[in-house]
């Protein structure tokens, strides 16, 4: 069933505008006119689900520490935890009212960020990046510009870093939205360029992949003027080397094609105007 907008006269947003002056939030009547300035929570609520051990059936275990969390949860949100948790009701005696334990080769704070995302759909950034931002909008103009993009640069190193993490763990525990945020966040440099490219190929995120490879045939220079990590590359993805020279040849190709084509059409022109 289609749902349906309700339309707001000047005199309900006057309303609605009074009772919350008044502070009536107990109110039966202000229950009922509420939705004219609802305030959607479903995000809290689930965030004081995730950090609730009351109703928690399951226990992960990252790096010795336990994480409480809610069966139905992983259950509908994660094919990983799906496939794990109906194998272990399978091929165990019936409940015993203990939480099904779970270790997990993750680092907490990796884990805890699928689990952040698969109770209330977030991806989180690192901290830093936020505290950035807000220094930014307070610093000095005592500030040299240069230290101001080291520190940039260091950030976006660290939340490109995090992103990876992520994509490679969305991968893991089937979280396919998970992925697509986390792929389309990824800032491609010439510093991590090779990794990411590395990352994409075993994920098999193709976006990311196609932005990688068009990063590196426009900066080639940059990227193989970085000796140490260009060889330990040529080592450990020798196919996808390959393919990346193969690109770079198609690239130059369709560049000579174009410019003869170009070429042509100029000698043309001339011999017309003639």
């Amino acid at each position: 069933m289609a749902g349906i907008t309700p339309e707001y006269s000047d005199e309900d947003e006057e309303l609605n505008e009074q009772l919350d002056a008044d502070d009536q939030t107990n109110s039966v009547f202000d229950t009922e006119i509420s939705y004219v300035g609802a305030i959607h929570t479903l995000n809290d609520d689930m965030k004081f689900a995730m950090s609730d051990e009351a109703w928690a059936d399951v226990v992960l275990v990252a790096e010795g520490r336990r994480i409480p969390v809610h069966r139905c949860m992983l259950i509908a949100r994660s094919e990983y935890f799906r496939a794990v948790l109906s194998f272990r009701h399978s091929s165990t005696h019936p409940d015993d009212g203990k939480p099904t334990i779970i270790n997990v080769e993750d680092s907490y704070a990796g884990i805890v960020r699928v689990l952040r995302f698969i109770y209330y759909d977030q991806v989180v950034l690192p901290q830093s990046k936020q505290t950035a931002d807000n220094e930014a909008e307070v610093s000095t103009d005592s500030v040299i510009e240069s230290d101001n993009s080291e520190i940039e640069d260091h950030i976006e190193e660290e939340v490109s870093d995090q992103l990876l993490e992520d994509l490679i763990a969305a991968d893991k525990y089937g979280l396919e939205r998970m992925m697509r945020l986390c792929e389309h966040a990824v800032c491609v440099t010439a510093a991590n360029c090779l990794e990411v490219l590395a990352v994409a190929e075993l994920v098999h995120a193709a976006h990311l992949k196609q932005v990688a490879m068009r990063f590196v045939q426009t900066h080639l220079a940059a990227v193989t003027a970085r000796q140490k990590e260009f060889h330990r590359f040529q080592a450990d993805f020798p196919q996808l080397l390959q393919e990346l020279y193969d690109s770079l040849r198609d690239a130059n190709r369709d560049e000579y094609l174009l410019r003869v084509r170009m070429a042509q059409d100029s000698e043309y022109e001339l011999g017309s105007s003639a």
